[in-house]
């Protein structure tokens, strides 16, 4: 059966817009409830403020670390090639976190803060991960998720005003330096050199 689409139904357009406000009203509390991100989306934006962004930001970034320790002291006694696996399962899924928070919040400073937490924390907990170019799938597969995550970093850190750039500049060169070594990476740093110079 084929997608019906307000806009393509003129005569129910106006029909929906002439109702009387309290059968609008309903309506809407309908179709909103039938949509979670949606309340989510306005929850934030009609009941929350600034400081609760801010404790929105700290609680996932406390979170994502949590997650990340556990993960450690399971994964160490696999072999790298199953750590290597296991890691790009779990990044994904904090993505979808953070995915989420930026949907509801539409706070680019705060989705920037976070996804570059992530690729330090996935350095920092795995750093046998990151100290030789391994040569094989797993590894590939791994490298070339986080040059994706680091191609949507240095987009949303372009976006920003200059001054703002300033502020996450010594974490980026942290993670250009542990990457540099990296084939993988090399192309995608040589695009974006301009952000941490």
């Amino acid at each position: 059966m084929e997608k019906l689409r307000l806009s393509q139904l003129t005569e129910l357009k106006e029909s929906i817009l002439h109702l009387p406000q309290k059968e609008k009203d309903k309506l809407l509390i309908r179709l909103i409830n039938k949509d979670q991100m949606l309340i989510k989306q306005l929850h934030f934006q009609l009941l929350e403020n600034e400081q609760d962004l801010m404790q929105r930001h700290l609680h996932l970034e406390e979170h994502l670390h949590d997650l990340f320790k556990k993960s450690t002291s399971r994964w160490n006694s696999k072999q790298y090639n199953t750590q290597f696996q296991l890691l790009l399962i779990f990044l994904r899924e904090l993505s979808g976190k953070i995915n989420e928070h930026a949907a509801i919040t539409k706070s680019k400073d705060s989705e920037l803060k976070l996804r570059i937490k992530v690729v330090k924390d996935a350095i920092a907990f795995f750093p046998h991960l990151h100290q030789e170019n391994y040569n094989n799938k797993y590894a590939q597969k791994y490298f070339d998720y986080q040059k994706g995550r680091l191609k949507l970093c240095f987009t949303l850190l372009q976006k920003m005003h200059e001054d703002l750039r300033y502020e996450f500049k010594e974490d980026i060169k942290d993670i250009v330096n542990i990457y540099m070594s990296i084939p993988t990476f090399q192309p995608l740093f040589a695009e974006y050199e301009c952000l941490w110079e």
